[in-house]
């Protein structure tokens, strides 16, 4: 890759990589000045490499976990439509007889009742 035969929109993100990139290997500047931007490119490849695969590890691990969690929501026996409108029904009547307002119901208007 030549640096003159590039477009000026590739020198543009070449140059803002370098820029995102050599303050933390500042070593890479010195073999900019001397052996070129075809060497650099190269030398930052193989620098970077270790990182590049661990990113690669890490995003397709976090792909694999989220096609096992999708199986196990699409398979789950709550999505069946009678096991969903049962157990909705049951926490419905649950959150009626045991809820805050039955409890206020049932302890606190007495006594407001019989207080007046």
């Amino acid at each position: 890759m030549e640096w003159q035969r590039l477009t000026k929109t590739q020198k543009f993100l070449i140059t803002l990589a370098f820029i995102a990139v050599l303050p933390f290997a500042p070593d890479l500047k010195l073999i900019a000045d001397i052996a070129g931007i075809e060497v650099l490119l190269s030398c930052l490849l193989i620098y970077y490499r270790p990182v590049l695969i661990k990113l690669q590890t890490a995003l397709n691990e976090g792909k694999q976990m989220l096609r096992i969690f999708q199986y196990c929501i699409g398979s789950a026996v709550v999505n069946r439509p009678g096991v969903y409108f049962t157990q909705a029904s049951f926490y419905t009547l649950a959150v009626f007889l045991f809820g805050t307002s039955s409890f206020a119901l049932i302890f606190l208007m007495p006594g407001l009742l019989i207080s007046v």
